[in-house]
């Protein structure tokens, strides 16, 4: 039932227009940060990508950082929404044919079918939908994706195994909420008030988030190695590894 609630959701031209926005408020500099932190991931690499994955690209922002900062790279943007697709195209029009855009539905059988062997796959607040069966699917989907020497980078909200931090990490995203809502003049709600946002919000999504200790035993266990966490941040994080 939550694969279903998140295509739903993101589905919509609705949600597609007002997405920038939401990652704005809900997301502000964390969100920045992790996009930077999965871009600067790409400097593993051995030489320059020449081929990149983004797997649910959303409406371009990642994209088109990554294809500012590697130059020489062509970037496969990857959705299972045609509204998200069609922000993207629009966003990146810029980039001319290195960008290429693919509607696929990465929780459903055979997405990566004919998609082109590449240097990086890189996923950015999207994977956490997917069920823990799900995940562990799609990192060896990934794996058979990448090039020898190629990297998986994926930034993702995490959940953890304790509940006590987990209390604290979303204190902590609401209490950096309420900082924006100041900031920007708007109403100010308690913490208590945006937590219960986040929650309200995590179950309408049907948000299914791991633990990164999870994710980094998956990675392993697909065959990933040099399985590392390059940038945290309470419950956000950019992690991954090299295909050998």
């Amino acid at each position: 039932m939550a694969v279903n609630t998140w295509r739903r959701v993101y589905s919509t031209a609705k949600r597609a227009e007002e997405y920038p926005l939401l990652m704005k408020v809900a997301g502000g500099k964390w969100h920045a940060d992790m996009l930077g932190a999965a871009v600067s991931a790409l400097a593993l690499l051995k030489e320059q990508p020449e081929r990149i994955i983004e797997l649910v690209t959303g409406t371009g922002k990642l994209a088109g950082r990554l294809l500012r900062a590697w130059p020489r790279a062509r970037l496969s943007a990857v959705d299972g929404s045609e509204a998200m697709l069609a922000k993207a195209r629009e966003n990146l029009r810029g980039f001319g044919s290195r960008a290429e855009f693919l509607r696929r539905d990465f929780g459903a059988a055979r997405w990566s079918s004919g998609l082109p062997e590449a240097c990086a796959v890189v996923s950015t607040i999207a994977i956490h939908h997917l069920s823990d069966a799900g995940k562990r699917r799609l990192y060896r989907e990934v794996f058979q994706l990448l090039r020898p020497g190629g990297i998986f980078v994926h930034g993702d909200a995490l959940r953890h195994d304790e509940p006590v931090l987990r209390k604290k990490d979303d204190f902590m995203w609401g209490t950096a909420i309420r900082a924006r809502m100041r900031a920007s003049g708007g109403r100010v709600l308690p913490v208590g008030e945006v937590v219960a946002w986040i929650d309200r919000t995590r179950r309408a999504e049907g948000d299914l988030p791991a633990s990164l200790a999870s994710h980094l035993d998956w990675l392993r266990g697909a065959g990933f190695v040099q399985v590392d966490c390059w940038w945290k941040t309470f419950g956000f994080a950019v992690f991954g590894g090299v295909k050998p």
